[in-house]
């Protein structure tokens, strides 16, 4: 699960995702959804990378694809 600014615009939190990803390996994209459930696909260089994501930050892999909620973090976070 990644911590975001839900409030933000999609195109800030991507660049928040991608930082967090770019630990792991190369993002290729990176998609928000917001209905029915928030959540970000996040597409890795391979299947490997995408597996990691997933055992750090959970969600599910398929490929070299993750898809891992988002969750509004919390106020003091954001005050900081």
């Amino acid at each position: 699960m990644f911590h975001v600014n839900l409030a933000f615009p999609d195109f800030h939190n991507e660049q928040i995702i991608r930082l967090n990803c770019s630990r792991i390996g190369h993002v290729r994209s990176i998609k928000i959804h917001r209905s029915p459930s928030t959540h970000a696909v996040i597409q890795m260089e391979d299947n490997a990378q995408a597996n990691e994501l997933v055992s750090q930050f959970g969600g599910l892999a398929i490929g070299n694809y993750a898809r891992v909620h988002l969750k509004q973090m919390s106020e003091i976070a954001i005050a900081a």
